[in-house]
C-alpha cells in the first residue's frame, strides 16, 4: 500500500512539475553563449620525459639530445623516470597537472623542441614537446544535451519549490 502511495505521489509531482517544464533551443543557445568558458577543452602538451638524478649525466644527455640523438632511445637507456620503458612517452598532459616551474618552461617551446634542464625534488628533468593541444571550444551540438539537462533540472527544482510553497499556503491545518 505504501508503494502505491509513493507511485501516486511521483505521478502527481510529474504531472504538476516535470511535465510543465520545457527548455527551448533559444534558451540552450543563450546559455551556451553566456558560458563559453565552461565548454573549452583542456589545453596541454604531448610530452616525452627523461628524469636523471645526477646533474652531470643530465647535462651530458641534454647535449646529446641537442645534437640530434633519438630522445626515445636515450630515455630507454638512461631515464630514471616512470615511463622509461615507453621511451619517456607521457602522452597528453593537461595544463595545471604539472608544476608551475615546469609549465613556465614548456609554455613558450615550439613542437619538436627540447627543454632546458628543469630541477625538481626528484632530479633533473628534460622534456620534449611532441605536440601541443590548444584549449578548443566545444561546438554547441556537442554540449546541447548537457545544457538542456542542466537547464531542465533548474526549472524543475524552481517549479517544485513553488508548487510545494503553494500547497502549504493553501493548506488548512487544524491543530
Amino acid at each position: 500500500n505504501r508503494h502505491k502511495d509513493q507511485w501516486a505521489i511521483r505521478r502527481l509531482v510529474s504531472q504538476e512539475v516535470r511535465a510543465r517544464c520545457r527548455v527551448s533551443p533559444r534558451e540552450i543557445e543563450a546559455y551556451y553563449q553566456s558560458h563559453l568558458d565552461e565548454f573549452r577543452g583542456p589545453e596541454g602538451w604531448k610530452l616525452s620525459h627523461i628524469l636523471i638524478q645526477d646533474k652531470k649525466v643530465a647535462k651530458h644527455l641534454l647535449k646529446r639530445l641537442r645534437k640530434g640523438e633519438d630522445f626515445k632511445n636515450l630515455a630507454k637507456l638512461y631515464s630514471q623516470g616512470p615511463r622509461r620503458e615507453e621511451g619517456g612517452d607521457l602522452g597528453y598532459v593537461e595544463r595545471g597537472k604539472l608544476t608551475k616551474e615546469i609549465e613556465t618552461v614548456l609554455t613558450p617551446l615550439p613542437i619538436g623542441s627540447i627543454s632546458d634542464l628543469i630541477e625538481t625534488p626528484l632530479g633533473y628533468n628534460i622534456f620534449r614537446i611532441e605536440d601541443r593541444k590548444d584549449a578548443m571550444l566545444k561546438e554547441l551540438r556537442e554540449v546541447k544535451g548537457k545544457i538542456h539537462d542542466h537547464l531542465l533540472q533548474g526549472k524543475i527544482k524552481t517549479r517544485y519549490e513553488a508548487w510545494i510553497a503553494g500547497l502549504k499556503k493553501d493548506a488548512y491545518i487544524k491543530q
